[in-house]
């Protein structure tokens, strides 16, 4: 991650509060930034989340305080997320990968949010589950709706492949950053 100067964090800071973020964020991605922002500032993470669905559909808030209802309330409070909005809460330990293909189909055609937790366990799950992303996402016009949204809890991203982490925007709760992505933007 790059170390940002004051007046430089002051630069990007003022960028993510103006209505110019969507056509700059594209040069930025292809690096990883790290943004040392309190999370009382809730502006600069609620512009990332609002990035269209189809460009970073995942949301992985990480940590050792990544505990799953912990992360849900920071999700639904911070990041404005209605509870009606939230579709389902599910364990990759646990899900048969057919049914979480269905489930996160139904919730990008509708717009809403999905939970998953114990990602160390459903590496080979979150892998099928990009190219699902990729497949609704593909094509003249996209089947994933505005406001879908797969919220992603772990305690270390280490253990994420790169396809994954691609699609992402990361959330610290331990260090209070945010990052826009790992690679280049898809």
């Amino acid at each position: 991650p790059c170390q940002l100067s004051d007046v430089e964090k002051a630069v990007v800071l003022l960028a993510l509060d103006s209505d110019c973020l969507g056509t700059h964020l594209q040069s930025l991605v292809s690096k990883e930034w790290d943004l040392a922002l309190p999370f009382t500032r809730r502006d600069p993470l609620l512009q990332l989340t609002r990035l269209p669905p189809r460009v970073y559909p995942i949301i992985v808030i990480h940590g050792t305080a990544a505990r799953l209802q912990y992360s849900m309330d920071i999700a639904l409070r911070i990041l404005d997320i209605p509870a009606e909005r939230v579709m389902e809460v599910m364990s990759l330990a646990c899900i048969e990968e057919s049914r979480l293909e269905g489930v996160v189909t139904e919730a990008a055609s509708s717009g809403r949010v999905v939970f998953l937790r114990d990602a160390y366990y459903g590496v080979e799950a979150l892998l099928t589950l990009c190219g699902t992303l990729q497949e609704l996402s593909s094509g003249v016009e996209s089947r994933i709706a505005e406001g879908f949204r797969i919220i992603l809890t772990i305690d270390d991203t280490s253990a994420l492949p790169d396809q994954v982490l691609e699609h992402s925007v990361r959330v610290s709760l331990a260090n209070g950053w945010i990052t826009d992505a790992v690679g280049e933007c898809l």
